[in-house]
């Protein structure tokens, strides 16, 4: 059962579902929401395994896809979907796989670009190596230091150890920590808005022109003093630009 806040009593006005990134919950779009509040019908999630929102197994890209995809059928509605980090990736999925169900999507400094790098490859096989060594309890219970460490240096440990005993989650980011959207962009026909902070040091620029170059209909608008969470750092350009886009 997703956990999700409706704000905006206008039946009217068009439909926007919020998608936060990890580590976030629907609370994340807070300022977003109130600025915009007036002019959409808003839905702002919590996705499986946040907030309010219970994780029953571990899950892919895909899954996570479909289960917004029956979220959205069942609100009956066709609305832009806006995602932020892992929740752009999940975002690019829909569009790739549900294309009749969404009318628009914004993508925010989105996760899913996998750049093939020797070195990173690398720390990615022995985090996910950790991942299974980790979980015989043994080495759970005597080595979980040790763990926190090996996550810490080699796969984005602060993401890993905020998941505290979550195993489920935990199984989630091991699933989708190597997955490259970049095949399935050139299936999105969807009108999409690509906002990004130049100074981001989680998902690059360079992802940016990734993801401009493959969505055929793509627009790209950078933030110069914006980092990964752009649309917070810059809330009134970023409303500015979303509804010139939708207009």
């Amino acid at each position: 059962m997703l956990y999700y806040k409706k704000f905006g009593t206008n039946k009217k006005a068009a439909p926007l579902v919020l998608l936060h990134g990890w580590e976030g919950n629907w609370q994340s779009w807070l300022p977003i929401i109130e600025r915009l509040k007036g002019d959409f019908v808003i839905y702002a999630l919590d996705l499986p395994g946040f907030g309010l929102s219970k994780i029953k197994h571990p899950l892919d890209l895909s899954e996570y896809a479909k289960i917004i995809n029956e979220f959205i059928k069942h609100l009956g509605v066709k609305p832009t979907i806006i995602g932020h980090s892992f929740g752009g990736s999940i975002t690019i999925k829909i569009a790739s796989q549900y294309p009749d169900s969404i009318k628009n999507l914004v993508l925010v400094n989105s996760s899913g670009v996998r750049i093939k790098n020797p070195a990173i490859e690398v720390k990615r096989k022995v985090a996910h190596l950790a991942g299974i060594l980790f979980s015989l309890p043994i080495l759970n219970v005597f080595y979980r230091p040790l763990r926190s460490l090996v996550y810490h240096f080699w796969a984005k440990g602060s993401d890993y150890e905020s998941l505290s005993d979550n195993k489920n989650l935990k199984q989630t980011f091991l699933k989708i920590l190597d997955e490259d959207l970049t095949p399935v962009l050139g299936k999105i026909q969807t009108p999409t808005l690509i906002f990004w902070g130049k100074n981001d040091q989680e998902t690059s620029l360079f992802m940016a022109d990734i993801l401009q170059r493959g969505i055929a209909r793509s627009k790209l608008v950078v933030i110069p003093d914006a980092g990964h969470f752009s649309y917070l750092d810059s809330q009134e350009k970023f409303c500015e630009v979303l509804k010139e886009f939708l207009r």
